[in-house]
């Protein structure tokens, strides 16, 4: 294939390799945000993913210019378009490429591994990212465009201290016109070295994070299951959920499912409550209301202290149990 054939090509294929990097970024989303449920998708990804298609230039580089025993470069050629996406902790890329690796419209096929590449060079400290490719499965449309089995997408999956590392030395260290010193090759690796204590650290405190919200992820199931289980409704947790179940923490307990079987069956009525007023008012929308009710009924003084938002919303869950808000505490 000479660079006439190849510039023509793939100014044909460009559409089908944009709607496959999109669709790439729209499915990866939309798994993340089903496997965070209450946490937004845009804080889990600290950078919007979007796709990025190889300007022709570094395609035809790439293919011709850089010693690559390439036989059909442009075939060869996987990355010809791309998507990133950029977490926090090393656990969550970990996470990102579980959910990756689960997807039926495409076959993953692992091109980068930092963590092998630690193993296998426990010395080394240089450039960090996992990288896959993933080929789609079979013909699939997508806005319109028709994308070819076995169409090829990057896949970089990276942390956000890798990704400032990669946009510094990739900018500044490999560019042709820069001849880089032993000297800012050094720089570099020690900047590496300090990333990946920083990540480690990270995830020691993610980890002992979780250790002390541990009572309160168990109560969301809790309540969860209740809320499902007697008003039918779908549990959806807001943050306002998590700010509140964080006040009331020291009242969640390992008793709190047959406190809450207790109240539900010697006050039915809860969940046709729940059911009207969720039409309207989003605290009833969310599992987080059963507590309030519990709570109410049987420490008043207790819900009304640790409240954190206005006393306004939880009055008339006072009401309804026949307590009186104002004579409680």
């Amino acid at each position: 294939m000479s660079e006439t054939q190849l510039i023509k090509r793939w100014n044909e294929e460009q559409p089908q390799y944009r709607a496959w990097g999109s669709f790439v970024v729209s499915e990866m989303q939309r798994l993340i945000s089903e496997q965070l449920q209450d946490n937004a998708v845009e804080s889990f990804l600290r950078i919007p993913p979007k796709a990025r298609l190889k300007e022709t230039p570094s395609l035809v580089d790439k293919a011709f210019n850089r010693g690559k025993s390439y036989t059909d470069p442009y075939e060869q050629i996987t990355d010809k378009v791309g998507v990133r996406f950029v977490v926090l902790l090393n656990e969550d890329v970990r996470q990102v490429e579980h959910l990756l690796l689960d997807h039926r419209a495409w076959t993953a096929r692992k091109d980068k591994d930092y963590e092998q590449e630690r193993s296998d060079k426990p010395l080394l400290f240089t450039y960090q990212s996992l990288h896959y490719i993933v080929f789609a499965n079979e013909d699939i449309k997508v806005s319109e465009n028709l994308v070819r089995a076995g169409t090829p997408c990057e896949v970089q999956i990276r942390t956000l201290l890798q990704h400032a590392h990669s946009e510094l030395t990739h900018s500044r260290l490999y560019k042709p016109s820069v001849t880089a010193t032993p000297e800012m090759m050094r720089a570099s690796a020690k900047s590496m070295a300090l990333i990946e204590a920083a990540d480690d650290y990270f995830d020691k405190i993610s980890a002992r994070t979780r250790e002390i919200d541990f009572p309160v992820d168990e109560a969301k199931e809790v309540l969860a299951r209740f809320f499902t289980g007697t008003a039918g409704l779908e549990p959806k947790y807001q943050k306002s959920s998590s700010l509140i179940l964080d006040a009331l923490k020291n009242a969640l307990g390992a008793d709190l499912e047959d406190r809450l079987a207790r109240i539900l069956k010697s006050d039915p009525y809860i969940a046709d409550i729940i059911k009207e007023r969720g039409a309207e008012n989003s605290l009833y929308r969310q599992p987080v209301v059963l507590l309030l009710y519990e709570l109410a009924k049987t420490r008043p003084a207790y819900l009304k202290e640790y409240w954190p938002l206005n006393h306004a919303d939880i009055r008339p869950i006072y009401a309804d149990l026949g307590v009186s808000f104002d004579r409680c505490g």
